[in-house]
């Protein structure tokens, strides 16, 4: 069966390939949208289904079309043969590197595909990064109790070179594996879908060096401590930049996407902003924001309506800084006699009080 189908191979031409990428590349884009909007409003539960709504009709409509769309996964995007169909190269708030570095190196949406599966998925991919630092369960354990019955993945574990073999031949030959497995898996065969539990007898008849194939699931050795150390202080330091990009991408938001229909999200999104700075005695940060919207509000660029909505968010700002609670949680950290920041805290009843 296997040598019948590497004799047909892979569905279509490049040219196809080109098109059929084209396609799920414009799909893949309102997934961005949706991410975005979810990343900055987390609270807003109930409406996440409302904010993925245009990237699940349109993986819905794909999926009627092709029955099945498999991308390859690597470190920074989904690929569809060598077309990058979505490509994500941060770490805040990443779809593609969570499941890359735990060993997925393919995904498989079936036709049948819901809303909800889809939902599941790409929540547990944006959680998937904080899971080691927070003790939380792996994403593969996460993914593996969702049984998202439409939705597959292959999973390469622990690969790493030996003493006597060299590292970039180990990664030709991980690259052989998941380039096999997505041409049966494009193939006009009516048992594609066999190839997603695929045998060591199949592989065997592609590839010429390959070991203990199991399955789906390609055993390995682990990471060492010291890589696994290296790795979390990669996501240390990117963590402490974090901040910068939020509040960046906040105002950005409130300058140019703002309307009067979703100005209350966006003001919400910064006091939820100011409660987490509170918490972390980032008192530097709450005088930055600040300073940051008498600078938005003096842009001449913004239209009146622009202007008046950061002007409104910064006096909400200003005026629940100063609400009682507020106050009273300094009160309390003063009164410790620990405070990380005695020159922001008297800045900030400062601006609270103007």
């Amino acid at each position: 069966m296997a040598e019948a189908q590497a004799r047909k191979g892979p569905r279509g031409s490049d040219d196809d390939k080109a098109q059929q990428a084209a396609e799920v590349r414009v799909v893949f884009d309102r997934l961005r949208k949706s991410m975005k909007q979810i990343a900055l409003y987390r609270h807003n539960v109930d409406r996440y289904a409302e904010y993925l709504e245009p990237f699940t009709s349109g993986m819905r409509d794909l999926l009627d079309k092709m029955s099945i769309l498999a991308v390859k996964v690597d470190a920074t995007g989904y690929k569809i043969g060598q077309h990058v169909v979505f490509d994500d190269e941060s770490r805040d708030g990443n779809l593609v590197f969570p499941l890359w570095s735990v060993g997925v190196r393919m995904l498989m949406f079936k036709a049948g595909c819901t809303a909800e599966e889809m939902q599941k998925f790409f929540l547990l991919c944006l959680s998937g990064s904080d899971a080691e630092k927070k003790g939380r369960e792996d994403i593969i354990t996460a993914l593996w109790k969702a049984e998202l019955e439409h939705i597959e993945y292959v999973v390469v574990e622990g690969f790493k070179a030996l003493a006597d073999d060299d590292a970039e031949e180990v990664e030709i030959e991980i690259d052989k594996v998941v380039a096999y497995l997505y041409r049966q898996l494009q193939s006009n065969s009516e048992d594609y879908l066999r190839f997603a539990r695929i045998s060591s007898e199949d592989l065997d008849l592609q590839l010429d060096s390959v070991d203990q194939m199991r399955g789906a699931i390609i055993q390995g050795v682990t990471a060492t401590p010291a890589d696994r150390a290296r790795v979390q202080g990669s996501l240390v330091r990117e963590e402490s930049r974090q901040l910068t990009k939020l509040v960046t991408v906040l105002f950005q938001l409130l300058e140019l996407d703002t309307t009067a229909e979703n100005y209350e999200d966006v003001a919400e999104a910064f006091i939820q902003l100011l409660d987490a700075l509170i918490l972390q005695e980032n008192f530097t940060a709450i005088d930055q924001i600040c300073l940051r919207f008498a600078h938005s509000a003096a842009k001449p660029t913004l239209s009146p309506q622009q202007r008046g909505m950061v002007e409104r968010c910064a006096e909400r700002f200003r005026t629940r800084m100063g609400e009682s609670q507020r106050v009273q949680a300094i009160g309390q950290m003063l009164n410790t006699g620990l405070v990380k920041d005695a020159n922001g805290v008297r800045k900030y009843l400062q601006s609270s009080a103007t």
